[in-house]
């Protein structure tokens, strides 16, 4: 556990002797998930108990401070060809403050930032690493200061600032700088056509800055449409990164109304990239293809598929879950082709248990 979060801890502890005002909450995940490689002949096990304590208190009426923090505790098992290994990790999961009112809410220490319209194929990946296929949306936080604003009509402005670092990132290829400050905004403003945004951020790297340029709009109307791309430039970019990078995905969703309805999710991302803007060129071109059909209250089967045009290579993966209260079951089966040997993991099955309280 580390400073930072040591002091949220005894945040905690100082607002309960504070009166009768707060409210204290506190909550258990506890996840079993087994894997199976069948393509490198690798098994893994990962036991997981994640204890989670939230805390609001009220200052004044209509300033609330609250907080969070939640500690991983991980069993790691790993069996390949004859050979076992083992490993704990001890990891802080989320810690944070926020000082809120109704419209405005500031939060600042180790967070969920993710924003964007596409579902599957995401540009705007940037912070997060969340799979579309996990009903958890688990993902490693980022350390940032938040700042937001909610209008009545659902506009929105966000503001961060977070320390450089060269761990990586969401999307990220090159490593950050240290002890260097990374500043970014977000814009989302709700208008007749639907909701469009406009998000920014720079960083500085080992070697030059980076600056990233979002755009992403979504309409519901009789389905789901939205737009989302992503322009980078690495204004001293390393010999294997292109100095312009442009990612843009199209997508839309729509219900069918056939047995207990099957909602179909369709994406398709392009990337081009140069080191010289007027020579951009397509890099890679990929559609994704979702469905998902609830079986009844408790079951539901889930199907992702993916295809590169330019690779020629595509995956499948099929996810069958149940869900009770407090326990979920994951069971599914992944397939590829056109993959290289070292990449395929064909076929790939896992196993997840999740229990939460």
């Amino acid at each position: 556990m580390n400073l930072r979060a040591l002091c949220v801890a005894l945040v905690y502890l100082a607002l309960l002797s504070l009166g009768a005002q707060e409210s204290l909450e506190v909550k258990n995940h506890l996840s079993l998930s087994c894997e199976r490689d069948q393509g490198h002949q690798d098994t893994w096990m990962e036991l997981n108990w994640q204890p989670q304590l939230d805390l609001s208190y009220q200052l004044l009426e209509g300033l609330e401070l609250s907080g969070q923090y939640s500690l991983q505790n991980r069993l790691l098992s790993r069996w390949q060809k004859g050979s076992q290994a083992s490993e704990i990790k001890l990891d802080s999961y989320r810690w944070w403050l926020r000082l809120a009112t109704d419209q405005t809410q500031l939060l600042a220490g180790l967070q969920r930032l993710n924003f964007g319209s596409a579902m599957i194929l995401r540009p705007l990946r940037w912070f997060d690493t969340i799979d579309p296929l996990d009903a958890n949306q688990e993902t490693q936080g980022v350390k940032a200061v938040l700042i937001k604003h909610n209008w009545l009509n659902n506009s929105n402005l966000w503001l961060w600032a977070m320390p450089g670092s060269k761990d990586i990132k969401g999307m990220e290829t090159i490593p950050g700088k240290d002890d260097a400050v990374e500043l970014g905004g977000r814009f989302q403003l709700t208008n007749p056509a639907g909701e469009t945004a406009l998000s920014f951020h720079q960083r500085k790297l080992m070697q030059g800055n980076e600056y990233r340029l979002g755009l992403d709009h979504r309409l519901d109307s009789f389905m789901g449409l939205w737009l989302e791309g992503s322009a980078s430039l690495n204004d001293n970019a390393h010999p294997w990164v292109d100095t312009y990078t442009v990612t843009a995905t199209l997508g839309g969703d729509y219900n069918l109304g056939i047995g207990n309805g099957i909602v179909l999710t369709l994406e398709t991302m392009v990337q081009a990239g140069a080191n010289d803007l007027g020579w951009l060129h397509n890099k890679s071109s990929v559609s994704a293809l979702m469905a998902n059909y609830p079986l009844g209250l408790l079951d539901s089967v889930t199907v992702l598929g993916s295809w590169s045009w330019k690779d020629e290579a595509g995956t499948v993966n099929l996810q069958f879950r149940r869900a009770y209260d407090y326990l979920s079951i994951n069971l599914g089966l992944g397939l590829d082709t056109g993959l290289p040997e070292l990449l395929s993991r064909s076929p790939f099955f896992y196993l997840k248990f999740n229990y939460d309280t």
